[in-house]
């Protein structure tokens, strides 16, 4: 895991259209846009903020915000849509289907969807039919010039907040104009994490391998909302100590990564000097050996003259440190 600084302190924010911004005002001076809530454009200015190499999980979208919700969510997602500053599609790729998502700050024009149109041989949709039961998506943000993964969705289905393991399909956000390849936030405490979205389904599938578990989608929604807390190499080290070492892998595994969330892990080192313990799926740090006073003054290079009372006192801890040394050497 981890921290995005902003290296150019000279611009530490984003650049958004006052039009925008004021697309909420019942006497707006721009009424041939379609009117936003507050929701939408507070979503539309969040998605924008993201650098082009950012990572971000459309099931985590609806989990992710403190005071909205997956439905609150959802509606400022078709607001935008209606309003065409999101532009969709959904296209068919052999036995799957892709579905691409474009956004920008401005209302996308009709030129530029008659090109992504012709681009991806499929007209872009209105809304998609949340009742209708969709293959699950897995999605990559990218760059309208060329593909950079961004963002990674795990599948999930349109009608539903459990995720659906049965299918996959290919879902891909755009962003027409964002420039911020090189924004990295220098207060932004989201994780950043170093090709893992792309491998959250070979690690999913590691698990159910290493394990020998069944992996429901329930257990997988567990999964990934504990994975997008840390970098592959600290997740397939906790895969493998889980299949070595757990009693009962399922859970030992996500009792493992919740310890280390909660104990601020964020490398791999951090993580290995964690001593876990089978036993019930415990976890504890590592016991310090407790260091003789007499030894911590030596070490601190204590050169004051000790009083005879100290001598006595010094000379009684080091034959009781002698003794307990020679026991456990026994032992």
């Amino acid at each position: 895991m981890s921290i995005i600084k902003n290296i150019n302190s000279e611009k530490p924010f984003e650049v958004l259209p006052r039009e925008l911004l004021q697309q909420c005002d019942k006497k707006r001076s721009n009424t041939e846009n379609k009117p936003l809530s507050l929701q939408a454009i507070g979503l539309l200015c969040n998605l924008q903020s993201y650098p082009e190499n950012w990572e971000i999980h459309k099931t985590e979208l609806y989990n992710r915000y403190e005071k909205n919700g997956r439905r609150q969510i959802e509606n400022a997602w078709n607001e935008l849509v209606d309003a065409k500053y999101i532009v969709q599609f959904k296209v068919h790729n052999g036995n799957k289907l892709d579905y691409y998502y474009y956004f920008d700050v401005t209302p996308i024009t009709n030129d530029q969807i008659k090109q992504l149109e012709e681009y991806h041989n499929s007209k872009s949709l209105e809304r998609f039919d949340l009742k209708q039961k969709n293959p699950t998506v897995q999605s990559e943000q990218c760059s309208h010039d060329g593909i950079s993964p961004t963002v990674q969705n795990e599948q999930f289905k349109m009608n539903s907040s459990e995720v659906n393991s049965s299918k996959r399909t290919d879902n891909i956000i755009h962003n027409q104009h964002n420039t911020h390849e090189h924004n990295t936030h220098e207060h932004n405490t989201h994780n950043n994490k170093k090709e893992s979205g792309s491998s959250y389904n070979e690690l999913i599938n590691k698990v159910k391998i290493e394990l020998g578990v069944n992996i429901t989608p329930a257990y997988k929604n567990e999964l990934l909302k504990i994975f997008s807390n840390f970098d592959d190499d600290i997740i397939n080290y906790a895969i493998e100590y889980a299949s070595i070492n757990g009693s009962s892998p399922k859970q030992f595994l996500l009792k493992v990564l919740s310890n280390w969330q909660n104990a601020n892990i964020t490398t791999l080192e951090q993580a290995k000097n964690f001593k876990i313990s089978s036993k019930k799926n415990n976890i504890v740090h590592f016991s310090k050996e407790k260091t003789p006073k007499w030894l911590q003054d030596r070490n601190n290079n204590n050169s004051q003259e000790m009083t005879e009372e100290e001598k006595a006192k010094f000379e009684e801890e080091r034959k009781a440190f002698l003794q307990q040394l020679q026991k456990d050497w026994e032992e």
